[in-house]
């Protein structure tokens, strides 16, 4: 006879897990390379920018921390929005949130390319053309971690 077999989700994240994993999640494309574009485009308006992100961050974080105290399921916003509103909005919350990681991947792999670029011409000290060799990085890293 066969025996069944009940696997769970280990919950072992300590403060210090949690925290390193904000980090590393900010620490990205966001950091590195957009902070140049928006000191420009915000200018010294750039702190109050900063700010704000800081008050929603922190409101989205103690929201996060409530519902994940309220509704220890394994699924994060999904889950909540299917047990709060149903099946179809649990749906479009997971495709929302499967689209918003999907474009900050995409922008993590541009950033990425745009630097290696920026390298490879730096080294090599001969003008290349810029885009064609962002572009191409930008696919085989994607291609890469896939």
């Amino acid at each position: 006879m066969q025996e069944s077999i009940r696997v769970s989700l280990s919950r072992d994240l300590g403060l210090i897990d949690i925290v390193l994993l904000g980090i590393a999640a900010m620490i990205g494309a966001g950091i590195f390379a957009l902070i140049g574009i928006a000191a420009g485009i915000a200018g010294p308006a750039l702190l109050l920018a900063f700010l704000l992100n800081r008050i929603i961050a922190t409101l989205t974080g103690l929201s996060y921390a409530e519902l994940g105290s309220a509704i220890p399921v394994a699924g994060g916003s999904y889950v909540w929005v299917k047990i709060a509103l149903g099946d179809f909005a649990g749906f479009l919350a997971g495709w929302c949130s499967w689209s918003a990681n999907s474009i900050a991947c995409a922008l993590y792999a541009v950033t990425f390319g745009a630097f290696l670029s920026e390298a490879i011409v730096r080294m090599l000290g001969v003008p290349l053309p810029q885009g064609t060799v962002a572009k191409v990085s930008s696919i085989a890293i994607v291609t890469f971690l896939t």
